[in-house]
């Protein structure tokens, strides 16, 4: 490869790594706040629609130091659900959060239009040979 290339490769390899201006970046301090309110706040952010148990009752800390990407809001509201022992599972449009232990026992494609269901937290199981 010549070195124009390998100039134009690493150009392009950088722009990429780069944020799009058009995404906004926001603040996440949320200190013993309620998980309703979190949640809500979330789902303005990303236009997502949550279900939440009522058993998900609580208090919840999400704090940044500094702006992130609005996309990463969600990802981050998971991993906070996920401490606090409550898991989110998608569905149809919605995601639905409840406790953990009954989002394992979710069942895709009971009660679902198509079948389709994403639960988070997913976990690795390795096939025994």
């Amino acid at each position: 490869m010549n070195w124009f290339a390998r100039w134009v490769l690493c150009g392009v390899l950088v722009v990429s790594a780069m944020p799009s201006r058009a995404e906004e970046m926001i603040s996440l301090n949320f200190v013993n706040a309620d998980i309703e309110e979190v949640i809500r706040a979330v789902s303005q952010i990303t236009q997502r629609n949550f279900l939440v148990d009522p058993r998900v009752k609580g208090n919840i800390n999400i704090v940044s130091a500094t702006p992130i990407p609005a996309g990463l809001a969600y990802d981050t509201l998971l991993s906070a659900l996920r401490l606090q022992g409550f898991a989110a599972v998608e569905s149809n449009g919605v995601t639905k959060v409840m406790p953990e232990a009954d989002g394992k026992l979710y069942i895709p494609g009971i009660g679902e239009k198509n079948g389709s269901v994403t639960a988070r937290p997913c976990k690795n199981i390795s096939k025994s040979a």
